[in-house]
């Protein structure tokens, strides 16, 4: 899963391939912007780039077929894309194994 960084007490960005500390940071404190970091309950999101482009991944349980979830995770990466200036996002769902159930690409 990479490297952990802790965004808040209960929430981590695990970051890994060429992704940094800083980026696991400023990813974090989009996520508590948008409220998805709270720090009511664990959470763990994934953070990879490499010479492909960046991936984000969130584990939702089954809301990767819910279309009002994947419309919000979609303006998130919109909103991700151009806050962190990341070009060629996507947005992963995964399952409680991090199977991937859907991605979705931002740019």
């Amino acid at each position: 899963m990479g490297t952990k960084y802790a965004a808040t007490e209960k929430e981590n960005v695990n970051y890994s391939g060429s992704a940094t500390l800083q980026d696991a940071k400023a990813l974090g404190e989009v996520l508590k912007k948008v409220g998805f970091f709270d720090n009511t309950k664990g959470k763990d999101v994934l953070l990879h780039t490499d010479q492909t482009g960046t991936a984000i991944s969130f584990v939702v349980g089954h809301g990767w077929d819910d279309q009002e979830i994947v419309a919000w995770f979609k303006q998130f990466g919109e909103m991700v894309a151009q806050d962190l200036k990341v070009t060629h996002l996507k947005i992963m769902l995964i399952d409680d194994n991090l199977n991937t159930k859907k991605e979705i690409p931002i740019n």
